[in-house]
């Protein structure tokens, strides 16, 4: 259990510190940031129905959920 606490602080600090740049950020730009926007991959187009990463979220998420487990 110490072991996921520690983990658990890890991300804590490292959310603690994300947020700190984000606030520095908005006291240089004199303003509140209101959106990120960014891509959801890497690149530039995929074909319809080829996208293979939200299938395997999709089959982790059933594998995860299946009451036959």
């Amino acid at each position: 259990m110490n072991e996921l606490f520690d983990v658990q602080l890890q991300k804590w600090n490292y959310q603690c510190e994300y947020l700190e740049k984000w606030a520095q950020l908005e006291e240089k730009l004199g303003k509140e940031i209101d959106a990120i926007i960014a891509p959801i991959t890497p690149t530039a187009a995929i074909l319809h129905n080829q996208f293979k990463y939200c299938e395997l979220q999709i089959d982790m998420i059933h594998a995860s959920t299946d009451p036959g487990d």
